[in-house]
């Protein structure tokens, strides 16, 4: 017998970008069918920094949305239990009736209760590696017939492919983005997979270290040093991101970031001005953190920025077999080789001539000093203000 909700998860669920979409459609073809669904709710755990959970419902009032479990309260919920746990286990369905539990029971939440929900039909998804719980609720008087929830059950395969595909997809993403980036990740992912990969492109250049990093580290246990790390690179990956950059590479100590040019009159100037704003940015969040760490008799954050604007070759470099997405050419190197000029003047912040003078009002001359591997003398700036 044709079963249209099992042909859709076999065609054109294919197509659904995230777990909103997946729900919301799985429940249109449900509603169409004569289910009598009025909630679907799809969670899983996921490999990410930041996110413990993804939870996907579709509600008949409020439509289709996602939340998720911030990675840092995973340890502060109680693992599966009542009808989730035994989904997990057995593969279910379980079928779980409101009236027939107090409001709250069973670890579910009270606004299944509190909206007037009848019956819950849970229904666990495994794969290699990895598992989802689908929920199917309904208000109608009496609940779900029987024949409804073997019906439910038999999509247990269909939606299981679904809800692996959905996962990996979304892991990979998240993989890509945390360790490449979000420019290079969706890159890489459109394709850009083989040596040579890549395009030039003018870009603000940002190029940073901490200040007698070599010395903390004879000096300070491994895990204080982690610590520092830690705190100097997450408030700069936050100023640069707020301000539209791309982080590209953590060097050691060091950070490599790139604020790209927008298209259009103005757009060289834009880019200097992000990258900017993303150094007095940064001054405002190490401000009170170092207020924290010296509290903790921590050693503060002490940085150096080196700000430099010029063309870049953006692409993979490196082995056949073995890549890095990133930025080379001489524009870069002169970024590095200038960093250590803010040791010298004492200031964290400095800027090339190119960089400049596409802000002039911003900076200030501080002369001219001989860098590593250049033959000629480079005019560096300071910032004015607070940097």
């Amino acid at each position: 017998m044709h079963d249209p909700v099992l042909a859709w998860l076999l065609g054109p669920a294919q197509a659904c970008g995230d777990e909103a979409a997946f729900v919301a459609g799985l429940a249109a073809e449900l509603d169409a069918g004569g289910f009598a669904v009025d909630r679907v709710w799809l969670g899983y755990l996921r490999p990410h920094p930041l996110v413990a959970g993804v939870g996907a419902t579709w509600h008949r009032e409020r439509g289709a949305f996602v939340v998720t479990l911030p990675f840092d309260r995973r340890r502060d919920l109680p693992g599966p239990q009542g009808p989730i746990a035994e989904a997990m286990a057995s593969g279910g369905p379980v079928r779980v009736r409101m009236a027939d539990y107090e409001r709250g029971a069973l670890n579910l939440q009270s606004s299944l209760w509190d909206e007037g929900f009848v019956e819950q039909v849970v229904i666990g998804c495994t794969w290699s590696g990895g598992f989802a719980v689908i929920t199917f609720t309904t208000k109608r008087p009496g609940g779900f017939t029987d024949v409804e929830v073997e019906r439910l059950a038999e999509l247990r395969g269909a939606i299981s492919l679904h809800a692996e595909l959905l996962d990996r997809r979304a892991s990979l993403e998240v993989i890509t983005t945390t360790y490449l980036g979000r420019d290079a990740g969706r890159r890489i992912l459109d394709g850009a997979l083989h040596r040579g990969d890549g395009e030039t492109i003018t870009a603000a250049i940002w190029f940073s270290d901490l200040r007698g990093f070599t010395a903390l580290s004879e000096r300070l246990p491994l895990a204080e040093l982690l610590a520092l790390l830690d705190d100097a690179f997450e408030a700069q990956v936050a100023a640069i991101e707020a301000a539209g950059g791309e982080v590209l590479k953590f060097i050691g100590d060091g950070m490599l970031a790139i604020f790209r040019a927008p298209e259009g009159e103005g757009g060289e100037a834009r880019a200097c001005e992000a990258a900017l704003a993303a150094t007095r940015d940064l001054a405002a969040r190490v401000q009170p953190l170092n207020a924290a760490r010296t509290a903790e008799g921590a050693p503060p954050i002490r940085y150096g920025v080196a700000l430099h604007y010029g063309d870049v070759l953006y692409g993979n470099i490196g082995a056949p077999g073995r890549l890095d997405f990133t930025v080379i050419g001489p524009a870069v190197n002169l970024a590095a080789r200038l960093e250590p000029i803010c040791g010298q003047l004492g200031v964290p912040v400095v800027a090339s001539a190119a960089f400049a003078s596409r802000c002039p009002e911003a900076v200030a001359p501080a002369g001219e000093y001989a860098l590593k591997g250049l033959a000629e003398p480079v005019e560096a700036f300071v910032v004015q203000g607070r940097a």
